[in-house]
């Protein structure tokens, strides 16, 4: 189509230009394939991340033939990429902090926290996941608990109320609950 016979390098993005040329160098000194990362542009002028990865073809002759090239669009795999070390910071942030802090889903149900909460119920993470104020509270705290997750469930923004929370140790504490929906 359109693409036939056009220079490959007048798709890559000019900053990205001398990255390609010696990837293309290395390719023909070497013989051996190789990748590389840059930046090109679409035909429509969208710019996007790309792996290219070239191989020498040759012919019986042993003469160069052409250079095969597979062009993977990585955008996606590297916002991924950015995800997962945005999670991992910020599950490492939370856990470095001394306070107990947990984050349910709408039904109540504990979705996860931090190791501060593990050591304040004397649980382990796999065994509270999925559980409630009901499995893991007094009947007379849990209540307490859940009728105030209701009501910010059901009006919105924050609260903040004191009570009491049982520990592992059984020792009750005062507590001032922080929450936001």
């Amino acid at each position: 189509s359109a693409l036939i016979g056009q220079p490959f390098a007048r798709f890559v993005l000019r900053d990205d230009q001398d990255t390609f040329y010696k990837h293309r160098q290395r390719l023909l000194e070497t013989e051996a394939p190789q990748s590389c990362e840059l930046r090109l542009v679409k035909k429509d002028g969208h710019e996007f991340n790309a792996r290219l990865e070239c191989t020498v073809l040759k012919n019986k002759g042993n003469d160069l033939k052409q250079i095969r090239a597979a062009v993977s669009d990585i955008t996606g795999q590297e916002r991924a990429e950015a995800l997962l070390e945005s999670e991992t910071f910020l599950k490492t942030l939370i856990d470095t902090i001394p306070t107990p802090v947990f984050y349910k889903d709408r039904d109540g149900k504990y979705l996860g926290f931090n190791r501060a909460f593990e050591t304040f119920f004397g649980e382990v993470k796999k065994r509270l996941i999925g559980k409630s104020v009901f499995d893991l509270n007094p009947p007379e705290f849990a209540g307490i608990y859940n009728a105030k997750d209701n009501e910010l469930f059901n009006r919105g923004g924050v609260q903040r109320y004191e009570s009491q929370v049982k520990n592992a140790h059984g020792k009750l504490r005062d507590v001032i609950f922080n929450k936001a929906v």
